[in-house]
Formats: C-alpha cells, structure tokens, sequence
C-alpha cells in the first residue's frame, strides 16, 4: 500500500514538473534513476525484515512513476492529431513489449551467464537506448497542438470571434442555469 502511495506521488509529481519545466527533462531524470534505483532498492533489502523490503519497493515505484507522470501527455504530443492516437498507441504499446516483455524473456540466460550483473547492464543498456531516443525527440511542452478542422459547420470553421461568441453564450446559459449552484 505504501509502496503504491509512492508511485501515485511519483506519477502525480513528475506530470506536474513537466507541465512546468519540460517533458523531455523530467524524462531525461527518469532514464537516470531507473539505473540508480535497482542496485540502491537490492542493497537496501535485507532477507526476512518486512521494512528493509518496503523501503525498497518505495525506492523502486518512485523511480517507475517519474516516467510515467509525462509520458502521457508527451507521446500523443508528438504526432499530428491525425495519426495521434495511432501513434502514441502504438509508442507506448511497443515500448512495452520491449521494456516488459524481452526482460522476462532473456532474463533466465543473463542470470545464469552473468549473475545480477547481467540484469543490471541490461537495464543499463535499456536506460542508454531510452536516453538516446530522448535525445532524438523534441521537447514538446508548450507546442501547439493540430487540430484538424471539422466539417462544415462546426468548430474548425469559425473564426475566433465567432468562438468567443458561442463561448459566451455557453457560459451565460451555465450561470444562468443555476447549475453552478448545485452542491
């Protein structure tokens, strides 16, 4: 449960300083304390003490929610709105395979060949692959989305005064309604 508080912290947290300082960045720091946190949670363990595991299992959420919090906004920002939903699906769903999935996959060979050690250059090398994307990708806090027009007649035909005219208008019927009143 606590464990779980963390990585709700983490998530919420991290989402809100990439609102304010970057997606990318925010990113950038999760690729660094993903490496960092596995051997800090391992050494933190200690066999049979319920405490030393939940300190551990707080390190590591922390380190999974910092990625997670932008990551929701950043994928669909990188793709015009006609192949966004495409897009950041398919980002998100290959990167899981590839980040979830080959671990549990190669995990067995690395172990028995290289001990912890293997584990951990593999999430090293995952880290290096995640940073060097990064590198790649624009910072996409504060662009502009696309938007595609709509059909005749609706939104994307109107020029902006026309929409703050209909967005009045919408507001005066809200107050007007008494909804606003409602408890």
């Amino acid at each position: 449960m606590v464990a779980g508080v963390a990585l709700c912290v983490a998530v919420i947290g991290s989402a809100i300083l990439s609102d304010r300082i970057g997606r990318r960045v925010v990113l950038m720091a999760g690729t660094i304390v993903g490496p960092v946190a596995g051997p800090v949670a391992f050494a933190i363990l200690e066999p049979g003490d319920p405490g030393s595991f939940v300190v551990a299992m707080i390190v590591l959420m922390l380190a999974i929610g910092i990625p997670y919090g932008p990551a929701a906004a950043y994928l669909p920002e990188l793709f015009r709105a006609k192949y966004r939903y495409t897009g950041a699906g398919m980002a998100y769903n290959l990167a899981g395979i590839v980040g979830g999935a080959l671990p549990l996959a190669i995990a067995d060979p690395l172990l028995e060949r290289w001990g912890t050690d293997g584990l951990a250059y593999f999430v090293t090398g995952l880290a290096v692959v995640s940073t060097s994307c990064l590198l790649a990708l624009r910072e996409t806090r504060g662009d502009v989305l696309d938007a595609d027009p709509g059909p005749a007649g609706r939104r994307g035909d109107l020029n902006a005064a026309q929409r703050g005219r209909l967005i009045g208008a919408a507001r005066w019927r809200w107050h007007h309604s008494g909804a606003h009143h409602i408890h």
